[in-house]
């Protein structure tokens, strides 16, 4: 297996985690997403025997990569760097920067950091990995140009190929499939499915027949996957027979739906206007040994927004939520678009909250800037439902959400301003406005001295009423220094709530001063 890969033969049935055991074996590490069924497979190649010698190789190997890291951390420059110590480098995303893997490839490119095969390939995995397919282009690119030997492989071009699905970009496939075969390489089966792929995320169905008849006259038949992505592109492309005929094509040749097939389905039914041909396939979920998951539930709750059945899109919801699964994004602003013109404001708060909570769990599974989209928009109608309503709490964790997502004063500013109208509409929150109007001002954001004396009376007059003295006191003592106008009122709050904690000559103090201000 070590050998095939490393001739740059690849089949296309080979497993994914094989052939990333394979590559791992060859720089001396187990990269960190293999399985630990495919360690077996590592430790028994013929590269790394089990024997005393084999392990004391690689325990030393380790200690040069692991003692090396703390140069790596702060490095600007790979001079002089072996190709496995630039790839542990790039691999730990927390420490890469993108000045590193530009300076990476343009050595590899000038032929500066010369590698093998195998490393050249592990660079274009971490490469679109990263998201940067482009830059993984150049660098296949100069694979060939630099005499790379052996040269770029079939498996070569399936990293590219993958990358440039993931980054939905069909272009650069295009270009590779193109490359390929003007290199003298014949496409895989896999360089198939990921072209497939690639089209079929942006809806591009003529693209993705044209390509399927390639596949089909390069001699191979199209899988599940195949069908997938086939049916995918025509619910994005709004062909919801076409869909409907390659998911019988691929019933009647015998193959077993999954839940991604049914998922899409669902949601080609529903934009037909099929509302109850997509209840049924939902319903058929569980009688085929299936589990309903967030792309199902997302399927026919769109479904369900086209037929107009309100109640049963509200009720799909909160069992999405009693389940633990999130929406996907595009549903969530389906969603609450379907609120708003409902006039259902609670709902609509609801949703975003809901949606903020999802992109906070994908955000804590690590998964790249890519796959994480919010809309402010939404977040900031929310806020204005919350300020109309009167919403505090909603409002806050909104809030919390847009600090994250919106960079911006300005789009802070207006939500700060919903939160502010919420908690003066309800009342008895005049501290947290005078902290929001305080971070307003941290931040930038203009406030007029009205604005501000009128949240340092207000907070004054919540203590003053709470029996909080002394931060009653400290509040005045604030205005003063800030020179912001002080009234006989506020004075006579301040003594009051002086006198009831029994600061007597405080009381009396503040007396005087408010009958000089009265006289």
């Amino acid at each position: 297996l070590t050998l095939l890969v490393g001739t740059g033969h690849q089949s296309p049935t080979l497993p994914r985690c094989h052939r990333a055991s394979c590559f791992a074996s060859k720089v001396g590490r187990i990269l960190p997403d293999v399985p630990e069924q495919a360690r077996g497979v590592w430790k028994d190649t013929a590269t790394m025997k089990n024997t005393r010698e084999g392990y004391k190789q690689k325990e030393l190997e380790q200690a040069q990569i692991e003692g090396t890291m703390v140069r790596l951390s702060e490095a600007t420059s790979v001079k002089g760097m072996e190709p496995k110590l630039v790839l542990r480098h790039l691999q730990n995303k927390g420490q890469s920067t993108t000045r590193f893997v530009i300076d990476a490839v343009e050595a590899l490119k000038k032929g500066d950091l010369v590698g093998t095969l195998i490393e050249y390939n592990q660079f274009l995995s971490v490469l679109c990995a990263r998201g940067q397919a482009l830059i993984a282009s150049a660098l296949l690119e100069a694979m060939w140009t630099n005499g790379c030997r052996p040269p770029p492989s079939v498996y070569s071009y399936d990293i590219l190929l993958e990358g440039a699905d993931y980054a939905k970009r069909p272009d650069i496939s295009d270009n590779l499939m193109k490359d390929m075969r003007a290199k003298g390489l014949k496409p895989s089966f896999s360089n198939y499915n990921w072209a497939i792929g690639a089209h079929s995320k942006v809806g591009r169905l003529e693209s993705v027949k044209r390509l399927l008849n390639g596949l089909r006259n390069a001699g191979y038949e199209p899988d599940t996957d195949t069908y997938a992505a086939v049916i995918f592109a025509c619910r994005t492309a709004g062909k919801a027979q076409e869909g409907l005929e390659f998911f019988l094509e691929m019933v009647n040749s015998g193959m077993q739906p999954d839940v991604d097939h049914m998922n899409y389905m669902i949601a080609v039914a529903g934009q037909a206007g099929d509302y109850d041909r997509a209840m049924r396939m939902f319903a058929q979920l569980t009688g085929l040994g299936m589990l309903p998951d967030k792309g199902s539930y997302s399927s026919v709750i769109l479904a369900c927004m086209q037929a107009d059945r309100r109640d049963m899109v509200w009720d799909l919801m909160d069992k999405s939520m009693e389940a633990g699964l999130y929406l996907e994004a595009d549903t969530y602003s389906e969603l609450f678009e379907y609120a708003q013109k409902g006039e259902d404001r609670r709902r609509a708060v609801l949703i975003a909250q809901e949606w903020l909570d999802g992109e906070a769990e994908v955000d804590r599974k690590g998964v790249s800037q890519m796959d994480r989209v919010v809309d402010l928009d939404v977040l900031q109608q929310a806020l204005a439902c919350c300020a109309e309503e009167g919403f505090v709490g909603s409002a806050m964790a909104l809030f919390v959400g847009v600090q994250k997502w919106a960079p911006l004063p300005a789009a802070r500013a207006q939500a700060y301003r919903s939160v502010i109208a919420a908690c003066r509409k309800v009342g008895g929150h005049e501290m947290r406005m005078l902290t929001l109007l305080k971070d307003m001002q941290k931040y930038g954001i203009t406030i007029s001295e009205e604005e501000l004396a009128a949240a340092y009376r207000g907070a004054i007059q919540q203590t003053a009423k709470d029996g909080q003295a002394e931060p009653c006191y400290q509040i005045l003592m604030e205005m003063e220094r800030l020179k912001l106008p002080v009234d006989r009122e506020v004075l006579e709050t301040v003594a009051r709530a002086s006198e009831l904690a029994r600061q007597r000559d405080r009381a009396k103090r503040l007396r005087v001063q408010a009958a000089k201000l009265a006289g």
